[in-house]
C-alpha cells in the first residue's frame, strides 16, 4: 500500500533499499529525507507491506528551465514488484495536479530508454558532473 511518511521511523529501512542506487549519498540522502518529513515542498512514497517496504520514492517541488517541477530526487524499488514504481509515479502526478504543476523530472544512471518507454517520459536534456 502506498503511503506518505510523515515520520523518521521508516527512514532506516528507505536508506537500507537506497544501497542498491548507485553513487547515493547515504548521509545526504538520510538528512534530504529529514528534512523532506515536514516539508509541505516535499513527499515520500513508500510501499508498506506488514512491517517493511518494498520501494519508495522520494520528490520535491524545484525549478528546472524556468517552472516548477515534481524533481524526483531518489526512488528505488524492489526487483520482485515492478508495479509499484507506476504506482508510486502515479501518486506524484496527482500531487502535481494538485499544486497545478505539469511535469515530473528524473535523473537516472540506468537505462533512460526503457524508463521513457515504460513511465512516459521524454528526454529534454543531458547532466553533466564535474568535480571541483
Amino acid at each position: 500500500m502506498i503511503q506518505q511518511i510523515d515520520s523518521i521511523i521508516l527512514i532506516p529501512q528507505i536508506l537500507k533499499l537506497a544501497k542498491a542506487i548507485p553513487d547515493i549519498k547515504e548521509k545526504v540522502l538520510e538528512k534530504m529525507l529529514i528534512d523532506g518529513i515536514n516539508d509541505a515542498g516535499s513527499k515520500i512514497l513508500v510501499d508498506k507491506k506488514d512491517n517493511g517496504i518494498r520501494g519508495f520514492m522520494f520528490a520535491s517541488i524545484e525549478g528546472f528551465r524556468g517552472e516548477d517541477v515534481i524533481f524526483i530526487q531518489a526512488t528505488y524499488v524492489d526487483p520482485k514488484y515492478p508495479n509499484i514504481c507506476q504506482e508510486l509515479i502515479t501518486q506524484l502526478k496527482h500531487w502535481a495536479q494538485e499544486k497545478s504543476i505539469r511535469s515530473l523530472v528524473a535523473i537516472t544512471s540506468r537505462n533512460t530508454k526503457a524508463i521513457m518507454r515504460k513511465y512516459k517520459f521524454k528526454h529534454v536534456s543531458s547532466i553533466m558532473k564535474r568535480e571541483v
